[in-house]
């Protein structure tokens, strides 16, 4: 099983911060298939780098 509990991602630039990840839940049970979709910019990709560990998320398990 797979599962993500309040996961957030933040960008800092400069002053200015993004929150690109919003308290994400999220539950794969084994043998399941899932597909991730959205438009461009909606995050996929930055879940994606949190769940691989590829990236630290900001907050959340």
């Amino acid at each position: 099983m797979i599962r993500v509990t309040n996961l957030k991602k933040s960008f800092k630039d400069g002053e200015k911060t993004t929150e690109v990840l919003k308290g994400i839940d999220f539950t794969v049970q084994n043998g399941e298939f899932v597909a991730i979709m959205g438009r461009s910019g909606a995050g996929k990709s930055t879940f994606l780098y949190q769940m691989s560990l590829l990236d630290e998320p900001t907050s959340g398990e």
